[in-house]
């Protein structure tokens, strides 16, 4: 099973309608700005770049295609099908999607009109070797992509998104081992707070879908 991860940032949508038709339009990834702290503290931030392999590749190529979901559950669109477009500007990774005339669609493009919904995030996977980290001043810790393999997808949503569990793993092992190579006295440190970080995310993911 591959590992994902989510992402939020904040990126306003916007809504047009005309001809029988509702169209949202935002930002999944803004380039170049960092995150708020994720999970254990770190920020992150993707270079210009990052997706190009992602918008090369065969928009009807199913086995990597690129999903829509409204809070990362229900199905809006997609790209292979025409429906779901992605692409890059000097801002960032945009997405437009042409809301299917769903119940659903109906509620997402209500939500949007209103103001209820105006943020995104993202599902997906760095490539091998696609990311560095680094320690900055005043920044902390950071993680840059630089390269991704697989968007799984992208999603509206009414909250921020958290790492899924399933994906805390591989960033973890990427930390450590940046951790250990520069700070080598610290690693108990380190794998304690990871321990104690990952049961408090893991209970509170458990809580959130418990009270959905």
């Amino acid at each position: 099973m591959v590992t994902k991860e989510q992402r939020f940032f904040n990126s306003e949508i916007e809504l047009r309608a005309g001809d029988g038709k509702n169209i949202i339009r935002g930002y999944a990834v803004k380039y170049d700005q960092l995150s708020r702290p994720i999970g254990w503290g770190f920020r992150e931030k993707f270079s210009r770049g990052a997706f190009d392999s992602i918008l090369a590749s065969d928009t009807k190529n199913v086995e990597f295609d690129t999903i829509c979901k409204f809070e990362h559950d229900i199905t809006l669109g997609r790209r292979s099908s025409g429906t779901l477009q992605i692409g890059s500007d000097e801002i960032g990774l945009w997405y437009e999607i042409d809301l299917p005339g769903t119940t659903t669609g109906k509620d997402v493009a209500e939500l949007v009109r209103r103001g209820d919904i105006r943020h995104s995030s993202f599902a997906f996977i760095v490539a091998k070797g696609g990311e560095q980290w680094e320690e900055r001043e005043a920044d902390g810790e950071v993680r840059t992509i630089n390269k991704v393999s697989y968007l799984k997808d992208v999603s509206p949503v009414s909250d921020p998104a958290y790492p899924q569990t399933e994906g805390l793993e591989s960033v973890k092992r990427s930390y450590e081992e940046w951790k250990k190579e520069n700070k080598p006295e610290n690693e108990e440190e380190i794998k304690e707070d990871w321990n104690a970080q990952y049961r408090a995310r893991h209970l509170e993911l458990l809580n959130k879908q418990l009270n959905f």
